[in-house]
This record gives C-alpha cells, sequence and structure tokens, in this order.
C-alpha cells in the first residue's frame, strides 16, 4: 500500500512538473504603423490555417501588424507547443502569418524567439 502511495505521488509530481514546462504564452505587440511589404518567397508551412516562415517571406503584397516575443525553457512539451502558441497568438492578433526574425538558446535552458506578425494585402489592381 506505502509502494503504491509513494508511485502515486511520484507520478502526480512529475506530470505537475511537465505542466509547468508547457505554460508559456507569447507577447504581441502592435506596430505604432504598420509598414507594407512584399517579399522575394523562401520556406514556410502552414499550422492551424497560419503561415509560419522560418527563412524569406512571402512573395504577394503583406503588412506587419506587430511582434511577438517568446521565451521558453528548453523541454519537450514547451518544444513542441512553440508553434501552436505563436499560430494562436497570431490569429488572436488578427494575423494571417509569422516570419521568424531571430531565435536564440541562451544557457542551453532557454529560448528567445522574435515573430513578425503579418497580415496579407490584397494584389495591386496594375497587376
Amino acid at each position: 500500500m506505502r509502494r503504491t502511495r509513494t508511485a502515486l505521488s511520484l507520478a502526480l509530481f512529475v506530470s505537475g512538473l511537465s505542466l509547468l514546462d508547457g505554460c508559456y504564452t507569447p507577447v504581441f505587440s502592435a506596430a505604432s504603423s504598420p509598414k507594407t511589404f512584399t517579399g522575394t518567397g523562401g520556406v514556410s508551412h502552414s499550422l492551424d490555417g497560419v503561415e509560419v516562415w522560418t527563412f524569406g517571406s512571402p512573395e504577394r503584397p503583406f503588412q506587419i501588424i506587430g511582434w511577438l516575443y517568446d521565451e521558453r525553457q528548453n523541454g519537450a512539451i514547451s518544444t513542441n507547443t512553440f508553434e501552436l502558441n505563436i499560430a494562436e497568438a497570431a490569429k488572436k492578433a488578427g494575423g494571417n502569418g509569422v516570419i521568424l526574425l531571430r531565435s536564440d538558446t541562451q544557457l542551453r535552458y532557454y529560448n528567445y524567439n522574435s515573430l513578425a506578425v503579418f497580415r496579407y494585402l490584397p494584389f495591386p489592381k496594375n497587376r
């Protein structure tokens, strides 16, 4: 009986730590005067309806509407939820996608990420 209680306590403790590992929220800062760009292409993928550009930028007109800053500990859950958290935050801000600007790991324990949040604009009529 005592072993069962000890094993159960240990399992609850470990699962509690796992939950803490995955509790990160990217912080959005709106652009004070959004700028319009047309990129040259690159590498992207779609996640939950949001484009995630890891290299380059979209080859169509877009507007930077703000930035996301994300800081999280290295860990299995935090690493696996990073892009989902970013996609959710970009949608909430009204964006169609994000462009990864910077990703640093410091002291092997923390990741610091900066991303631009963008919204697509209509193509020019004289195209």
